[in-house]
């Protein structure tokens, strides 16, 4: 068993339940098969070249390896386009074929950094470590205290210090102390977290997060 220190990301596709059910409902789940088929293809053209390894396909998400080259700012670019490619891509491939309206459509995202170690099984080579588990709870907790949790990232202590403040990088987005309750993690008290909005500054995200949500209520974030 090797161990590494990684920086570990997990995604999440909102409202994958409705939109799989939906398209069932159709007989249009081609759509989302071609959607997350696509979303794998624009993940392995990163492998090697830009940000990220691909672990785990999840079923409506993954869990991916960020590269140790890359900074906070520039893991938000990367996160960014990748926001847009999926945006583009549900409009291509889901929304045309859905009879209902999709109340969030976007990703979330939770981020950490540690130890992880790989283990050779007779599938292939897994990885275990307490980053997973919190990547894995974050991505699931921007939903608390959130109506719309689309376009936002959580990332715990130790991965903001490594990104940004280890670095003396200041967030080019806007970033919000929260507190979350992360199941079996802190003794299920509360872990303080950093929250950073994608879409709030970026006018692509923003249009195309209106148009998802017609009408679109103003809601007070959580501090």
């Amino acid at each position: 068993m090797r161990s590494k220190n990684r920086i570990v990301l997990t995604f999440d596709i909102c409202s994958s339940t409705k939109i799989v059910q939906a398209l069932k409902a159709n007989d249009q789940l081609v759509g989302w098969c071609n959607l997350i088929k696509k979303m794998e293809q624009y993940l392995i053209g990163l492998q090697g070249k830009k940000w990220c390894d691909i672990y785990k396909f999840m079923g409506d998400g993954w869990i991916v390896f960020v590269k140790s080259g890359i900074n906070g700012n520039g893991l938000l670019d990367e996160l960014t386009e990748l926001e847009e490619y999926y945006d583009q891509l549900f409009y291509e491939c889901v929304m045309k074929r859905l009879e209902i309206v999709i109340p969030m459509q976007g990703l979330t995202y939770g981020v950490d950094s540690g130890s992880v170690q790989s283990v050779k099984l007779h599938t292939g080579v897994e990885y275990i470590g307490r980053p997973l588990n919190i990547s894995a709870r974050l991505q699931s907790a921007i939903k608390d205290k959130d109506k719309f949790p689309m376009g936002k990232v959580l990332f715990s202590p130790q991965a903001y210090y490594l990104l940004f403040t280890g670095l003396g990088l200041t967030s080019k987005f806007k970033v919000i102390g929260v507190k979350r309750k992360l199941r079996n993690i802190n003794n299920d008290e509360d872990y303080i977290c950093r929250k950073i909005i994608l879409n709030e500054d970026n006018p692509h995200l923003k249009i195309n997060i209106k148009r998802a949500h017609r009408p679109l209520t103003k809601t007070r974030d959580d501090e």
